[in-house]
Formats: structure tokens, sequence, C-alpha cells
């Protein structure tokens, strides 16, 4: 080996050497700077909103497929978006809305174990928002019309609807617990939130306000005594302006949701 060759290997062998070293230095510096993060646990996927579900498959997806249908559709599934009306303890009257709305209203049987998510359900056709879903099983028609008639089997995009928090000395603040308890009302105390319509010498109609109406067109019939006249005076008589006044409920309409009542006090504003 020359002398030149012998310089050039030992260079080289100096040069590894060196880089190996610093690399060595630049190891020991990056580590001796990092700082270690504390390890975050993973966030649970959010759950997801009940509108979100996408719709189930059912036979039909308007009351209007399922009449044109006839006898056929009977014992079929049917989805519909909806508001109600009319609630009782086991029925109450579906209005179909939306592009799934052609074709009017049903009355549907409903279990007990179901009522909190038919109150659920918005007594008008919501302002804003949508309309719920509900999958309905189809038993028939009315006796005297066209009108389907049917099983609820499931109600989609709603919170189950809790008891109402009740004050003291009284059973209910709402019709749809009046009507849902029917005849069990009878003798029982409500307060609602009320404005007057008709009034007469001994009689008049009050109409409950926002949550208290429940669905459907719910009113009660007051009666009241001679030495109240002051006391139905301060009812108002505008929708845009009501007061809670507790009543006792007396009896129920035949075939209505209609209720008799006497009155009890009336909280002024």
């Amino acid at each position: 080996m020359d002398k030149r060759t012998g310089l050039t290997l030992l260079g080289m062998a100096g040069f590894v050497l060196v880089a190996a070293g610093s690399q060595r230095r630049s190891s020991v510096s990056i580590t001796t700077t990092t700082t270690s993060t504390p390890a975050v646990a993973p966030t649970a996927s959010a759950k997801p909103e009940p509108a979100d579900e996408p719709d189930p498959t059912t036979d039909y997806k308007s009351i209007d497929d399922a009449k044109l249908d006839g006898k056929k559709a009977y014992g079929k599934t049917l989805l519909l978006k909806v508001w109600r009306g009319s609630t009782d303890a086991s029925s109450v009257t579906l209005f179909s809305c939306g592009k799934l709305g052609a074709g009017g209203f049903l009355n549907v049987k409903y279990p007990v174990e179901q009522r909190a998510l038919v109150k659920a359900i918005p007594p008008t056709i919501p302002i804003q928002g949508h309309c719920p879903r509900v999958v309905l099983k189809i038993t028939g028609k009315e006796a005297y019309t066209d009108d389907l008639k049917g099983d609820l089997q499931k109600v989609m995009d709603v919170t189950p609807k809790e008891a109402e928090t009740l004050p003291p000395g009284v059973d209910y603040v709402t019709m749809d617990d009046i009507n849902i308890d029917g005849k069990k009302a009878a003798g029982k105390i409500a307060m609602l939130k009320m404005y007057r319509g008709s009034t007469e010498e001994s009689k008049f109609t009050g109409y409950p306000c926002g949550s208290a109406g429940g669905g459907g067109l719910n009113f009660v019939y007051v009666n009241f005594t001679s030495d109240q006249k002051d006391m139905v005076k301060d009812i108002s008589s505008s929708a845009l302006t009501c007061q809670n006044v507790k009543v006792k409920l007396t009896t129920q309409q035949a075939y209505t949701s209609t209720w008799n009542s006497s009155l009890v006090s009336v909280e002024k504003e």
C-alpha cells in the first residue's frame, strides 16, 4: 500500500468516526431536550342523533299508497312523519306531515309502555324542526269512513317525555295526562294555563294554552258559583294572555276529550 492510499483510507476512517460521534451527540441532544406528552385516552364516538337513524324498511311510505291497496294493506307496515291530535289512555290520532304526508290521518292504538314516546310527538305541526317518524301496522279501516286504523310499532326522532312536575295539591297540569287517565281523573285537581272562551251565567269554556293543551282541540267547561263571578272576570279572554286556573274535574263528556269541572281558584298575572 503506498503512502497516499494509506492516508486516504486513514482519512475516510477518521471521517466515519467523526460522523458516528456526531450522530451519537445529536441523539443525546434530542433525547435530553424532548419532553414526553401524557397519553390522551381516546374519546368515545358521539352517539348519533335519533334523526340520523336511517328509515326502517316498511311496506308503505304514504297513507295514499296503503289506501290504494285496499284490504291487501291490512297487516302491513307504514312509515310516516307525524304530529298528533287527540290522545287518550290507549289511542292517538296521528296526522301525517312532510313529504311522507299525503293522505290525512290514522287513529292508532298504542301500549302503555309507549306513553312517554307518544306524549313526545308534537301536538301541532312543528314550525321549526321536523315531524318525527313512526312505524305503524295497518289493522283495518274505520267503520263509517275510508280512514285507516293501526297499531303503533315504533316512534323515532323524539326523547321520551317524562312525567310533569306537579305543584302541591295538584294532580294534573296538562290535558294529555288528564285524557290519558280518562275516567280515573274525575274528582281530581288540575291546574291548567288557559284563557276564557264563551261565558254564561254559571259556566265558561276554558281553552288550555301551550303545553297544557296537549294534543288535539282540548277544552274544559268550568262551572262557577255566583260568588266566583269576579274571579271569572279576572281570567283573560285572549289567547295571547293565559293564566293558571285551578279546577276540580267532574266528568268527561262521551266520545270526546272535553271535560266538565268546577272552578277552584285563579292565579292573577
